[in-house]
């Protein structure tokens, strides 16, 4: 699979199993809905895009979870990364949310 090679070796030894059991038909984990996600994603065709791509990325995080680094080889051409406070689970919390509609504010204003 493509891009595994950038990924440290026990997620790539993961992802390996996960891609398997997929391939197989086999069931990639219990929540039907995580599953559909993660199917699509294994056969998403990904192809150039020109717009623009505003993300939104946690700054605690794992270095696999990396946007800039994962964004790296995607073929697209204007990728803005915004780094906000907090992680996965807690970007979200009260504590971090004026710094989420700050960054949803000025990507909405670069837009219109």
């Amino acid at each position: 699979m493509k891009g595994l090679t950038d990924v440290p070796g026990r997620i790539r030894e993961l992802a390996s199993v996960i891609v398997n059991r997929w391939k197989r038909g086999g069931q990639i984990c219990e929540i039907p809905f995580q599953q559909r996600m993660l199917e699509a994603a294994f056969v998403y065709p990904i192809r150039p895009y020109a717009g623009r791509i505003a993300a939104i990325s946690p700054v605690d995080h794992p270095a696999f979870m990396d946007l800039r680094e994962s964004w790296r080889n995607a073929p697209v051409s204007n990728l803005e990364v915004f780094d906000i406070p907090g992680d996965h689970n807690s970007f979200l919390d009260e504590e971090h949310v004026a710094a989420v509609a700050a960054c949803l504010k000025q990507t909405m204003a670069a837009r219109f």
